[in-house]
Formats: C-alpha cells, sequence, structure tokens
C-alpha cells in the first residue's frame, strides 16, 4: 500500500515541479485496453493519499521521484538508452541512501538492457538486486532473461517456472506496468516456446505457438505482423532443427515442407530475422547434404528454400552451396546431376545457377591442366546440364609445352593422352582446332623418335593421333610425311630395326607404302646373304623378315626360315620354309635339311602332346 501512495506521489511531485512532466504523461496516450482505462482510475483514485505525504519527502528525494518517472515514461516510450541514463543517474544518487524504489529501478534497468542487448550489464545489475533486494520476486524473472540471451535455453525454461509462482508477490506498480507492457505475455511465451525447441522438446513448444498464432489470427489481442513473423520463423525453425535431428530419409521431404509452409506465412520479409533463427551456413550445409540423398522430384521445397535464402538473407554466401557440389560432385555424380536437373528447372536461383556455371568452368581448366580426364568429363556433363548451349571448347586447350610433358611422362600406350582426347571426342564441339593440337602431336612423336629409345612410343601416339582425327586426309597427310622421312633415314643408315617398326606401323595405320629403289633391296639382301654366311643369325634374320615385307622372294623366305630354325624356332621356321616352291628347294641341300629337321620336331612336339 506505501508504494501504491508514493507511486501517487510522483505524479504530484511532477505537478508541483513546473507541470511539465505531468502534461507529458497525461498527454500520451497509454490507452492499450482495459487494464490500461482501470490503471488510469486507479492513479486518480490514489491522489487523494499522497497529498498527505508530500510534504513529508526531502527536497533530494522529491528530484530523484521526477527523474525516476521520467525514466518510466521513457522506457514506456522504448527510448530504452535514454530512460538508462537516467536510472543510473538514479541508482548511484539513492544507492547509498533510504530510497524505496531500488527494486523498481533495478528491474528497469534490467528490462532496458535486456532490449539493448547488453547482457554483460543484465548480469551485473542481476547481482545488484539480488543483493539489494534479497528474495526479489522479480529475479527469477530477470534471471530467465539473462539465460535467454545467454542461450541457457534449460535454465530459461527453470526460471520462468519459478517466476509463475513468484508472480503474485510481485507488488511494484511502475515495474508491473513496465513488465506488462513490455515483457508481454506474448514475448514470454516465445521466449519459453524457443528454448522448449533449443532443448528438443519440440511438440511443447509448437504448442505454445499455435496457441498465440491462433489468438492473432482470431484477434483475441491486438494484431501484431512483426510478433506473427517472428514466432512463423520460429516454428519453421522447429521443423528444421528435428529435421537435423532425424537420420530417416523417408521424413527430409514432409519436414522440408513444413519449414516451408512456416516461411511463406511470414508478412515483413525484409524484417524477418532469417539468419538468426535459421542460421545460413546451417541451413544451407542441410540442404546439400540431403540433395546428394533425395530423388529428383522430392528436391522442389530444398530448391525453394535456396531460393528464399538467395533472396532474403543479407549478402547469402552462395560459395557454401558451390563448395559442397565442388567436393561432392566426382563421387556422388547422380546426386550432383539431380541437383543441377532441378536447379534448372527454377526460374529464381539466377545468380547462384551463374555461380555454380562459373566455377565449373574453372574447375574443367584445372582437371584438364592436371590430365584429371574422368572429373574433367564430369565437369564437361554438368555444365552441359547448367547451359545446354555453352561453349567449353577453350577450356579443353593446352599449351605445346604442357602437351609435351604429357607425351613424354605418359606410359608407352598413353593412357593420360587418350584419356585427355577422349574429353575431346566427348564434347564433339566444331570450334575446337583440333590441327593446332595434332600438329603439337605429331611434333611430340618426332621428338620420341629423334631421342631414341621411345619408337614403340612414338608410333603408338602417332597411331592415336590418326584415329582420334578420324583418318583426316590433312592429319594422315602430316603424319605420312613424318613416317616417309623417318624410313629414309632409317635406310640410309641401315637401321633394321627401325625400318621393321616402320612396316609394321604403315601396315597397321593403312597408309600408303613407302617407295623403295630395287638397288636399296638388293643391297640389302646382300647383307641378309652375309650375316648369314657369318653365323649372325639374328641380325640376318631381322633383314630377311624386312625384306620379305618389302620385297619378299625365295631368298628372303629361306634365309628368314634357316635363321629361325638355327634360333630353334621349328614352328616358324618352318611357316616360312614351305612358302618356297618345290623348284627352289629341291635341288637346295641346306633348305632341304632344314625342313625335315622343323618337320621332325613338329611330329615330336605333337607325340608328347
Amino acid at each position: 500500500m506505501f508504494r501504491c501512495i508514493l507511486f501517487g506521489i510522483f505524479l504530484l511531485t511532477c505537478f508541483s515541479s513546473g507541470g511539465v512532466l505531468y502534461y507529458l504523461f497525461c498527454s500520451h496516450d497509454f490507452s492499450i485496453g482495459p487494464k490500461e482505462k482501470s490503471r488510469s482510475v486507479w492513479i486518480e483514485e490514489e491522489k487523494e493519499f499522497t497529498d498527505s505525504v508530500l510534504h513529508h519527502l526531502p527536497s533530494q528525494h522529491q528530484h530523484l521521484h521526477i527523474l525516476c518517472f521520467q525514466g518510466f515514461l521513457l522506457q514506456k516510450q522504448q527510448k530504452f538508452s535514454q530512460a538508462e541514463k537516467i536510472f543510473s543517474k538514479v541508482y548511484d544518487e539513492a544507492q547509498d541512501g533510504p530510497f524505496l524504489f531500488k527494486e523498481e529501478i533495478l528491474g528497469s534497468r534490467l528490462i532496458n538492457s535486456f532490449f539493448l542487448e547488453k547482457t554483460d550489464v543484465m548480469e551485473t545489475i542481476l547481482c545488484l538486486l539480488n543483493q539489494r533486494c534479497p528474495n526479489s520476486p522479480y529475479y527469477h524473472l530477470f534471471k530467465a532473461l539473462v539465460c535467454y540471451k545467454q542461450k541457457l535455453y534449460r535454465e530459461v525454461i527453470e526460471q520462468l517456472a519459478y517466476w509463475q509462482e513468484e508472480k503474485t508477490r510481485a507488488l511494484a506498480p511502475l515495474l508491473n506496468i513496465s513488465i506488462e507492457q513490455l515483457l508481454t505475455d506474448f514475448l514470454l511465451d516465445y521466449i519459453s516456446a524457443h528454448s522448449l525447441i533449443e532443448q528438443k522438446m519440440f511438440p511443447e513448444g509448437r504448442v505454445i505457438l499455435n496457441r498465440n498464432i491462433n489468438r492473432l489470427l482470431k484477434h483475441e489481442c491486438e494484431w501484431n505482423a512483426k510478433t506473427y513473423d517472428r514466432i512463423a520463423i520460429l516454428l519453421s525453425r522447429s521443423y528444421f532443427l528435428e529435421l537435423v535431428e532425424s537420420k530417416s530419409a523417408d521424413i527430409y521431404f514432409d519436414y522440408y515442407e513444413m519449414v516451408l509452409f512456416y516461411l511463406k506465412k511470414i508478412y515483413i520479409l525484409e524484417q524477418c530475422p532469417y539468419a538468426e533463427l535459421l542460421p545460413e551456413e546451417e541451413l544451407v550445409s542441410l540442404i546439400m547434404e540431403h540433395v546428394f540423398i533425395l530423388p529428383k522430384d522430392k528436391l522442389y521445397p530444398l530448391i525453394q528454400l535456396l531460393e528464399m535464402w538467395q533472396k532474403h538473407y543479407v549478402h547469402p554466401n552462395s560459395s557454401l552451396v558451390v563448395q559442397i557440389l565442388v567436393d561432392r560432385f566426382s563421387t556422388h555424380m547422380e546426386g550432383a546431376i539431380r541437383f543441377c536437373e532441378a536447379l534448372v528447372s527454377f526460374s529464381g536461383l539466377e545468380e547462384l545457377h551463374q555461380q555454380i556455371i562459373t566455377t565449373f568452368e574453372e574447375l574443367l581448366s584445372n582437371k584438364v591442366q592436371q590430365i584429371k580426364t574422368e572429373e574433367a568429363k564430369q565437369c564437361v556433363a554438368l555444365l552441359h546440364i547448367l547451359d545446354p548451349s555453352i561453349s567449353i571448347s577453350e577450356k579443353l586447350a593446352l599449351s605445346s609445352d604442357t602437351l609435351q610433358n604429357i607425351v613424354s611422362g605418359d606410359d608407352e600406350q598413353h593412357t593420360k593422352l587418350r584419356n585427355y582426347l577422349d574429353l575431346w571426342e566427348a564434347i564433339q564441339s566444331y570450334d575446337i582446332d583440333r590441327q593446332q593440337l595434332v600438329h603439337h602431336l605429331v611434333y611430340g612423336a618426332k621428338d620420341l623418335w629423334k631421342k631414341g629409345g621411345n619408337d614403340e612410343k612414338a608410333l603408338n601416339l602417332l597411331q592415336l593421333v590418326l584415329r582420334f582425327t578420324s583418318y583426316d586426309i590433312e592429319c594422315e597427310s602430316v603424319v605420312f610425311l613424318f613416317i616417309k622421312q623417318a624410313y629414309k633415314q632409317a635406310l640410309s643408315s641401315h637401321a633394321i630395326a627401325r625400318l621393321l617398326k616402320l612396316e609394321k606401323f604403315i601396315s597397321e595405320a593403312n597408309i600408303p607404302s613407302i617407295v623403295i629403289s630395287e638397288a636399296e633391296k638388293a643391297n640389302f639382301l646382300a647383307d641378309a646373304e652375309y650375316l648369314f654366311a657369318h653365323e649372325d643369325y639374328d641380325k640376318c634374320y631381322l633383314y630377311s623378315m624386312w625384306l620379305t615385307k618389302v620385297a619378299p622372294s625365295p631368298q628372303s623366305y629361306r634365309l628368314a626360315g634357316l635363321c629361325l630354325m638355327e634360333n630353334k624356332r621349328y614352328d616358324e621356321a618352318l611357316e616360312f620354309l614351305c612358302m618356297l616352291s618345290p623348284n627352289d628347294s629341291i635341288n637346295d641341300y641346306k633348305t632341304q635339311k632344314a625342313l625335315a629337321f622343323c618337320q621332325k620336331h613338329q611330329s615330336k612336339d605333337r607325340a608328347a602332346s
């Protein structure tokens, strides 16, 4: 009762000090509902008690009362910074004296700090409240607010429960008015529901939120779009957090639908605290994780959520999507394809769409440079989905130095190069400069041939080039010119091993044969006979084998057969000796003896088998 009398004294004190504050108070519209009207009646009734005690207040206290009331007025107008300056001044001047409104001032300062987001200040003032006003019924309420700012949600739930028990002892009129007007039931319900949801008590939290949404929609209380929006996004968060907890892919789609449903209910889109309740990194990471799990026909709500993220978050970090796609596409290609197809079919993500294209174009270039052709092919496949008309030929271009390094460092079958050329084939683009590539590759073959010791590798490279160009006339001419030059050089130096390799290449590649003069053929035949006479059967065999290809004759067959017999390769020897006509072999003792010897060994082999 005494606090109520002093509350009336405040009003008369303001009036006696010039009436200015009294005028401000009376002219301000406090009319929110029946409660405010009854409060005004209550104030008028109490005025009659204030006259009897006003003259007992010291002048210093009258001054503090005026400041205190001014602080409450500013706080009611939500001018929290200005109110805090006044309450701080009043508390500093009155803390050592018998000032009776310390509980109200400390409580009001806690309210100011709550709305000013000054959690450290709240902690300090809460300690003061506990020291100056032990057993204050307001302690649990403000402790709950401090814990809420500190995200100690379990303790928030406990402290709010204590506050409900202690509420009947809260008898400070000015502080009660501030609590009713600023820490409304809606706000405390929201804090309670949020804390329950963060503690994974999802149904309990939703019950509170849905109850308040119904009150708003049924006009059981004053409509407030901002309040409605915060409830809607908190409901959305409840389903998001439950989705995070779930390990069952069967429910993912339904929960994304619920997250999206409540986000679509938001009225004031630009003021909604999306990032606060649906943190960007958590939201996008979860969506991109599930993109690789859900089928294409279930991706629609996920893509819509990405659109809302791009549209309503401040400076959305698109790299969150792009990087996950880059990290996982090579091992989860089917999921990456599904995502890209869904993205293309949706019109609201053009900026993200373009950023993915740009990133994968750069990635394609890098993979090509590293000759990681499988991943490069995957990049090409995704780029064609994202933009069917895209031109990516320039991304495949390698410098001549890079190509030469590939050629020289590759295996004999040119595995890396084959993969690289397969990538070109996969694109099938008309603007690829194949002739430039052919020029570099033929140059690489020449370099390998010139160095020696890589003859097979050089010829395999030429064979690969011909197949790559589908035996293009221009390419075939370039290859033939090189073979012709190499052949002439081998002839002049009697490099018989190289001549055999070149002949094999000509036969397999089906390119024109090299013209050899009769004199050169006769010269090589004479060399072969000389080698046989001097029992150099291995080298003689090479000469005779080459002669059987470029100038087949009884002499070349005979020499090849005899050399093979001397090297105990009887079956092969017999094949060549049987090519001789009876006239060529009947009077040749060595040939007859070799035939008999080979046939004898062949009979033994058959008997043994």
